[in-house]
């Protein structure tokens, strides 16, 4: 697994927008580690879903003047996919920060995963006054809804998405993990692993949850280190595999029926582990027959 700081991103991101609406000068990037997990640890990973505050530790202590006050300032957490267990961290760490700081929160979070509608909740976001909003921009679609926050003087926050600075108008600050590194350990553990257990060709597929601006990022990196580092092994075009359950089975199942020769798979989404286990178990693959690495810390 690659351990994805999920709560801890949103947490920083609304300690960030806290200092911008203190007057106080804060960093546009922020970066966070994201481990490879494997299973000798897998166990302290898991608990730090039932121990988020300890993982977090205590929050720091503002230093803000005296007369800043957070009544009356309601901070915004904009989003998608609201049910998935990946997204419910994230909401997590949000509400960690806001109640952490003493700030009214609200959450416009959509069920699917339709940018359109991720737009129109920036929008009423920006309609209802938010004092700052908490979200993440992987799509080029939300960029004129961050310009229009941005014109409106409401501070943006990308958690869990960096973007380059200036690439969208509008956006204050970013926390997430930098994506490059962790591909890049990724694709090394993979291939390391996969030479330990003297295998010495075959194909790597590569599944994403959509195609956006991390994932795609991810799963570039994570080919061109393969590539580069080890040639007897061979990524497969990427493919979206959804964020169904069922449907992102099947796919993984299409991919291991079309290529007999897969010996590894990199997900770049957060139920990539039980999609590519689930998948290889019902075409009677052995435990261990691929090489499985993907995103996050949540429970199968």
């Amino acid at each position: 697994l690659v351990g994805q700081p999920l709560v801890a991103e949103f947490r920083e991101c609304v300690y960030v927008m806290d200092k911008h609406l203190r007057g106080e000068e804060y960093d546009y990037a922020n970066p966070l580690p994201a481990p490879i997990i494997t299973i000798d640890d897998l166990d302290e990973y898991y608990a730090l879903n039932d121990r988020v505050e300890e993982y977090l530790g205590a929050a720091p202590e503002a230093e803000a003047e005296d007369d800043y006050t957070t009544e009356g300032k309601v901070m915004y957490n904009v989003g998608f996919l609201k049910g998935h267990p990946v997204i419910r961290l994230m909401t997590l760490g949000f509400i960690i920060g806001a109640e952490e700081l003493g700030y009214e929160y609200k959450l416009l979070q959509s069920d699917g995963a339709d940018y359109a509608k991720f737009v129109q909740d920036l929008e009423q976001a920006n309609a209802e006054g938010a004092s700052a909003v908490v979200g993440f921009i992987g799509d080029p679609s939300q960029g004129p809804a961050v310009a229009a926050l941005g014109e409106a003087g409401l501070p943006f926050c990308s958690a869990h998405f960096p973007q380059e600075e200036g690439d969208y108008p509008g956006m204050t600050a970013w926390a997430a993990t930098e994506t490059e590194p962790y591909a890049e350990a990724a694709a090394r553990a993979m291939g390391e692993e996969l030479r330990a257990r003297g295998v010495t060709e075959g194909s790597l597929a590569i599944t994403q949850g959509n195609f956006n601006t991390v994932e795609n990022l991810v799963a570039e990196t994570f080919a061109a280190t393969i590539k580069a580092e080890f040639p007897e092994f061979t990524p497969l075009e990427s493919q979206e595999e959804g964020f169904d359950p069922p449907v992102a089975r099947a796919k993984a199942s299409a991919i291991i029926q079309a290529n007999p020769d897969i010996v590894g798979a990199l997900s770049t989404t957060g139920a990539g582990p039980t999609t590519w286990a689930r998948a290889a178990e019902e075409n009677g693959l052995e435990d261990g027959a691929i090489v499985i690495i993907s995103m996050d810390y949540t429970r199968p």
